[in-house]
């Protein structure tokens, strides 16, 4: 029986999720190789290698349920939204150096596309918008503010888009509700279900991926999706152990850093 997680349990999985998210992709060739000269064969490497990135999908669905647990109980909305937005500000740099690195194999600062942080303020400014708009009796405006941060997501290209504002909306929305599970089912489904697949159709036609690889990258991903999910429900809302919430903000930038500092140094090598 899987013991119930507390929401530190929750960030650890995240985290963890996410560096291993990172590592992989920024180390892909050196552990490819590696793992080729354990298992000597080129099929094998590929399904490890897969299945150790795939896990890294697990992060984004964790935090975004957090955030809108965050959402549903702090006590200063706007102190939250702004350290949200703060952090956004602090981790663009290191994102677009990884995200160059990865594309390109150089860091290159530009700014095509944005980092998680963003995608989680607009997810936050989203709920509280919505909610702050209902209690007035608002309720066109209250759809019309999700519509605007979810369009805003997709127009800024922020990491997970508007699929992941409308997940952590969807994850605010109907909690403490009977629909609660289905309303985290819908959201998982529309970024792994929906948005994913559509993204490595577009590789397969465009002839930059053969489609045997991008069934396997989508079964993998959704499947970590499922993992997610499951890992949430056994959250029953203890808190855990006390530690500084600034640690889980400043881990994104700081573990970005040295990963891509790492990876500039064994190239230099």
């Amino acid at each position: 029986m899987v013991r119930a997680f507390t929401r530190l349990d929750l960030k650890v999985i995240a985290i963890c999720s996410m560096f291993l998210d990172h590592g992989m992709k920024l180390f892909a060739h050196p552990i490819k190789m590696l793992l080729q000269d354990m298992t000597n064969s080129v099929i094998l490497t590929e399904w490890i290698f897969l299945f150790l990135s795939g896990f890294g999908r697990v992060a984004f669905l964790v935090f975004g349920f957090q955030i809108a647990q965050g959402i549903r109980y702090t006590h200063d909305i706007q102190a939250y939204w702004k350290r949200l937005a703060l952090f956004a500000l602090l981790s663009e740099i290191p994102y677009q150096m990884m995200v160059s690195w990865i594309q390109t194999g150089h860091v290159i600062v530009r700014f095509a596309f944005q980092n998680v942080f963003v995608t989680l303020f607009f997810g936050a400014l989203a709920c509280g918008l919505f909610e702050k708009m209902m209690q007035q009796g608002r309720a066109n405006t209250a759809k019309y503010i999700v519509c605007v941060c979810v369009m805003t997501a997709f127009l800024l290209h922020t990491d997970y888009s508007g699929w992941g504002v409308l997940y952590i909306f969807l994850c605010y929305r109907f909690q403490k509700t009977s629909y609660e599970k289905k309303g985290r089912l819908c959201g998982m489904l529309l970024i792994y279900g929906l948005s994913l697949p559509v993204q490595y159709l577009t590789l397969v036609f465009s002839g930059q991926m053969a489609f045997s690889i991008a069934a396997r990258c989508v079964a993998v991903y959704l499947a970590n999706g499922f993992l997610a999910l499951a890992i949430i429900n056994h959250y029953h809302g203890e808190k855990g152990k006390n530690v500084n919430p600034y640690l889980f903000y400043f881990f994104y930038p700081i573990h970005i850093l040295v990963l891509v500092g790492v990876r500039m140094v064994l190239e230099e090598i």
